[in-house]
């Protein structure tokens, strides 16, 4: 016999919100958790990845002075571009924003073009993606690169990259009121959007994208212009596609990341139903 049944409408509700709201901020520590540890391990990857490429001293001295050549042969000196070697004896940057950047290069973990600055940041113990980077510094000489990051920020910005997210995690999956009600269109799409939202905002990476991409293309171009040899380029090649892996590697971990907390959380929240629904059966 079922019991329970004087329990008012506002208590029904009431408590429904509780549990969606529970399940909705597990879900998202759960993802947000996930996020962590696929951003470590890609990381992780990219870094064991990229090391592979080690030059000699003789190859480094190489790569400098065509990345010199590269700069004036492309008019990048005329635009201000220029090269900073950095190491542990460099001084901290005045740019605060910065500063894990420049750290991360102090580190040999990374290379960077500072657009305000028109400054290609590099650790000569980690040359490999000068090239890319003077990429990025004649993307935004001709422009391109200007455009495509403003495109970025508009549709990669944190507002929506999270945003979305925890708005599709915390809203409930549709469902019909009864067995002998159906979904309307606007409700089934609705359930389409919600399941999808993690393909959808991952889809704004893709100006970022478009924009290391674009870098690459232009910074094997010039090193080849500038004669860079063979061997060397297809350093350099194998270095820009390993670095592109890794971008392609994050919007599909973030994808995952939410979907998974999505499904989890309307999980939970029928679990949490479910268990409740015994309790008022006796």
């Amino acid at each position: 016999m079922v019991y329970g049944i004087s329990l008012t409408d506002s208590k029904n509700r009431k408590e429904k919100i509780q549990k969606s709201l529970a399940a909705s901020f597990m879900a998202t520590g759960a993802g947000y958790a996930t996020l962590k540890a696929e951003g470590y391990l890609n990381k992780r990857l990219v870094l064991k990845g990229l090391n592979k490429f080690n030059l000699t001293e003789n190859e480094k001295d190489i790569f400098l002075q065509k990345a010199e050549d590269v700069i004036k042969q492309n008019g990048l000196e005329n635009f201000g571009v220029k090269l900073k070697l950095v190491d542990e004896t460099t001084p901290l940057p005045e740019d605060k924003k910065f500063l894990k950047t420049f750290n991360q290069i102090v580190k040999k973990n990374n290379a960077c073009y500072h657009p305000r600055e028109k400054n290609v940041y590099i650790n000569r113990d980690f040359l490999t993606p000068v090239f890319h980077e003077l990429g990025h510094a004649k993307n935004h000489q001709s422009g391109l690169s200007g455009k495509i990051l403003k495109l970025a920020k508009r549709v990669n910005n944190k507002y929506i990259v999270y945003g979305i997210p925890l708005a599709a995690i915390f809203s409930n999956k549709m469902k019909p009121e009864n067995t002998d009600k159906k979904l309307s269109n606007s409700e089934k799409t609705f359930n389409i959007l919600r399941a999808s939202t993690g393909v959808l905002v991952s889809l704004g990476f893709l100006p970022r994208l478009a924009e290391e991409y674009s870098a690459s293309k232009r910074g094997y171009n010039m090193a080849k212009e500038a004669g860079l040899d063979e061997k060397l380029l297809n350093t350099i090649n194998k270095n820009h596609k390993w670095g592109f892996k890794s971008y392609i590697r994050g919007a599909g971990m973030f994808a995952i990341a939410v979907t998974a907390a999505i499904q989890l959380k309307d999980f939970l929240e029928n679990k949490m139903t479910n268990y409740h629904k015994r309790d008022l059966i006796k």
